[in-house]
């Protein structure tokens, strides 16, 4: 589920920045693989996660890094989780893991573009349907998040943000300072349930 063309173009020259060069570094690392692809693992409930052949511990938040694999059948490990995931090349996938096992895969829209950053939504609480709300630019990034989904969004970087979880007008949980820097990601998970709820957020980070 992805947003609305239209509120993310006014979101966009909302936050166009102003003097981006300033504050952002020119130099990146040098390119992986482009057949390369990336899984990773969202699962608040475990430390521990392997993807292909790599075994990650103290996991924080449950949330992992992307891996690089190549192409064909991965398997993934969690706590809860024992799987084995098709990989298609030169694509990103996140491994979303409820409270109670159940599994999704999301098929991530990372962009790596080098005027924006990247920012996905993953709603792993029981709100029906999660906003991710902008106050600064009184718009919407994101809208209409079932549970155990995601959406995501490309935004014009450098810049600093915070976000409303929101279902309906009601703020349920808030982020605060998310810096978004260009050719780069950040994730936004909320959690929790029966009016209790918090949202997390966390740079992508990759181990090749």
């Amino acid at each position: 589920m992805f947003a609305n063309p239209l509120k993310i173009a006014a979101l966009a020259v909302l936050l166009s920045p102003i003097s981006a060069l300033a504050q952002d570094g020119s130099l990146y690392e040098p390119a992986p693989d482009p057949s390369m692809s990336y899984v990773r693992v969202i699962d608040p409930g475990t430390e521990n996660v392997a993807v292909g052949s790599k075994r990650l511990d103290d996991v924080a938040d449950g949330i992992s890094p992307y891996v690089g694999v190549v192409a064909g059948d991965v398997p993934v490990i969690t706590d809860a989780v024992d799987m084995t995931l098709t990989v298609e090349a030169a694509t990103y996938y996140t491994v979303l893991v409820s409270d109670d096992g159940a599994t999704q895969i999301i098929t991530d829209a990372i962009t790596n573009s080098p005027a924006k950053a990247d920012l996905a939504f993953y709603n792993l609480s029981d709100l029906g349907s999660a906003d991710l709300f902008v106050p600064r630019a009184d718009a919407m990034a994101v809208e209409g998040v079932v549970p155990t989904n995601a959406a995501s969004v490309a935004l014009n970087a450098p810049l600093e943000l915070d976000f409303e979880v929101r279902e309906g007008k009601a703020v349920m949980a808030t982020v605060e300072t998310v810096s978004l820097k260009r050719k780069s990601g950040v994730s936004i998970v909320v959690t929790g349930s029966a009016g209790s709820y918090e949202a997390i957020s966390i740079d992508n980070s990759y181990i090749y």
